[in-house]
């Protein structure tokens, strides 16, 4: 199998990619700073000038506080309702990129193991969906 070496080390780009992505947390007092300049409707322009934070970092950090329940995001920027206090904001965001930040590393994990297994990927991604499936009936 030639393709084995080529997908392992694509695995590993992956995983070098992700993790390296996921590593670091983001900061409580920067979440905190939004959620805080969020405490009213406003732009993303508008938060981003509040904050000083680039508008990348700033989309980044609003989306955790999004699936924190801070805010909502639409045109605008509105805080929750019932609004979070900004260090209950910024502590859920943070544990929710945790969460994402464990999800990523499985996923990575599974996809290292499927590359370097010598056994059948058939039957692998078979047992892996649920099915029932005896060591005769792969390898058609």
């Amino acid at each position: 199998m030639t393709e084995a070496p080529e997908a392992l080390s694509r695995v590993r780009e992956i995983a070098r990619d992700v993790l390296g992505f996921a590593a670091g947390l983001p900061d409580e007092r920067d979440l905190s700073a939004v959620a805080g300049a969020a405490d009213r409707p406003a732009s993303r322009s508008e938060l981003a000038a509040r904050t000083g934070m680039p508008p990348v970092r700033l989309a980044e950090l609003l989306h955790l506080l999004e699936g924190a329940g801070a805010v909502r995001l639409s045109s605008r920027v509105e805080p929750a309702d019932p609004p979070l206090a900004p260090a209950e904001a910024a502590t859920r965001a943070v544990d929710l990129a945790r969460h994402h930040r464990s999800v990523e590393r499985s996923r990575v994990e599974m996809m290292r193991h499927y590359a370097e297994m010598t056994d059948c990927r058939r039957r692998f991604l078979l047992q892996y969906f649920g099915e029932a499936v005896s060591r005769f009936s792969v390898g058609m």
